[in-house]
């Protein structure tokens, strides 16, 4: 199938446990898990590394704070992979070198943007410049999740898909710290339920450009 997206822009790097503490902060809500290693109290060690533990709805509510949007499950996609339909952010084959997924034996979330490399040859980018959208931590998108959508539209031209209308999963991207390689593929789709909150679960935003008259 054919996919034809408007024009997007897509955060570089996972939102962080700094930048979700300022929505913390903003808007009282409870603490994420990520800092409350000691007693509650923010962990500095954390600061730069994805947001973990949040909901579907966390994320959401994150978004519409800061005035931008879950991305679509067609737009993260493009983000990761490009237009060549290459299989990881970086290109066919697989290197443990370039993402935070169980091969690198690490076993815990790292800083956003460890894997970028000014030489191209060696970052983990995607061609768009996106960090970490293989492993890391799964990123919420905001589609619910259907196993027949894909098939659906094959052979078919697609203008913005959205997914479907209602469900019981929301999507989930990129694999994450646990995940293996071939789960952290550009094209690897799973679902969950949008309460879950586990510790390799976090998000990036999206917005859609101004366009100047």
């Amino acid at each position: 199938r054919h996919v034809y997206l408007d024009a997007f822009q897509i955060g570089k790097y996972e939102v962080t446990a700094l930048e979700y503490l300022k929505f913390v902060l903003a808007t009282d809500r409870a603490p994420q898990l990520d800092w409350r290693y000691d007693g509650g109290n923010f962990q500095e060690s954390m600061a730069h590394h994805p947001i973990m533990h949040v909901t579907w709805s966390d994320a959401d509510a994150y978004c519409k704070w800061a005035g931008q949007r879950l991305p679509t499950e067609a737009e993260w996609e493009k983000a990761a992979r490009g237009e060549d339909e290459r299989v990881y952010p970086w290109g066919n084959d697989f290197d443990p070198k370039k993402a935070n997924t169980s091969e690198s034996k690490i076993g815990d979330t790292t800083d956003v943007g460890k894997f970028s490399n000014a030489d191209p040859a060696q970052s983990g980018d995607s061609p768009y410049a996106c960090a970490d959208m293989a492993g890391n931590v799964w990123e919420w998108c905001n589609d619910w999740f259907d196993g027949n959508e894909y098939k659906l539209r094959q052979g078919s031209v697609v203008k913005d898909p959205q997914g479907p209308q209602k469900g019981t999963f929301r999507v989930l991207r990129g694999g994450s710290f646990s995940s293996y390689h071939w789960v952290a593929r550009c094209a690897y789709r799973l679902g969950n339920f949008p309460v879950d909150s586990s510790v390799n679960r976090g998000f990036r935003v999206v917005s859609s450009p101004i366009i100047s008259p």
